[in-house]
């Protein structure tokens, strides 16, 4: 019963571009026609997240996310790789290294990290002077380990 009812939900995902995979394996040969001796490559799955809505003040630069990859002693594991994909109609966006305040819940063995900041990336916001409306920017995040995401930022810009 319930692989009947999992099977259509995956389906629409695929369908509705919630979920997209690409495999970059490509076949090569080498003198003489025989396969070249290369690894497999792994399979890469793109998710697209839930939207983030955020409301933000006109001509005012704000973080909208942080991305940091720490280890349980809160050194830096690795950085990742963020892309502004979609920039935004009414105002600039930017990617910057810092240094930032993670916020991982209490459960979450990394929580200690919290307490100070952390070398990582960040987004930036600033709309254009003046400018009260909807805006609407696109992120790819790719992890240290390869997972990647889209993110769809939603503004509201008052």
């Amino acid at each position: 019963m319930c692989s009947r009812l999992l099977l259509p939900v995956l389906a629409a995902a695929g369908l509705c571009g919630c979920v997209t995979s690409t495999n970059v394996n490509t076949n090569q040969t080498a003198a003489g026609g025989a396969p070249a001796a290369r690894p497999a490559s792994p399979r890469i799955i793109v998710v697209r997240q839930v939207p983030h809505v955020f409301v933000v003040a006109t001509g005012r630069r704000t973080r909208l996310s942080s991305f940091l990859s720490l280890n349980v002693d809160c050194s830096r594991a690795a950085y990742y790789t963020v892309r502004i994909v979609a920039p935004p109609a009414h105002g600039t966006a930017s990617v910057e290294q810092g240094r930032y305040y993670p916020n991982y819940p209490p459960a979450n063995p990394h929580s200690v990290c919290n307490a100070s900041p952390q070398d990582g990336m960040a987004l930036f916001y600033q709309s254009a002077p003046g400018y009260l409306g909807p805006d609407l920017l696109e992120v790819q995040a790719i992890a240290p380990d390869g997972r990647a995401q889209l993110i769809d930022y939603h503004l509201d810009v008052k």
